[in-house]
């Protein structure tokens, strides 16, 4: 295969596979929201209007927004309306994929991303564990 036919491949990768990515990356942000529920105690709501995800941290006052931009393409991130972290979605021979966010730019899975997207916040103050705790034992 020449490098115009790879070419073509990855570019037709990126094409049909960013929506799936950012599709995958929604359906973990939601499983994180509600895994957080079931553990820990501190209401994070989870919903979707008009294609934006926003998470809502009741415990901490924040809003997590985050959208999928098919000009990049790419996930935009954002707390409190502020400056968004910019998650590109690439692609290579075997399909597409997330990017992690910085410098590094690797490749992450989307619980990966979920984690980088959500952890900062969920966790900003300690959250309290939903199971009991073992003391003087």
């Amino acid at each position: 295969m020449s490098w115009v036919a790879e070419r073509a491949k990855i570019e037709q990768n990126l094409n049909y596979g960013a929506v799936s990515c950012w599709q995958a990356a929604v359906e973990a942000v939601k499983d994180c929201c509600e895994d957080f529920n079931t553990n820990y105690d501190g209401a994070v709501t989870f919903s979707m209007n008009n294609g934006e995800v926003i998470v809502a941290v009741s415990r901490v006052g924040a809003a997590i927004t985050m959208k999928f931009d098919s000009t990049k393409p790419a996930i935009l991130v954002s707390v409190n309306k502020g400056n968004p972290r910019v998650f590109q979605i690439s692609a290579d021979e075997a399909g597409a994929f997330i990017k992690s966010f910085g410098s590094g730019q690797q490749r992450i899975t989307a619980d990966e991303f979920s984690r980088e997207a959500l952890e900062g916040t969920l966790f900003a103050s300690k959250p309290t564990p939903r199971f009991a705790s073992v003391r003087g034992v």
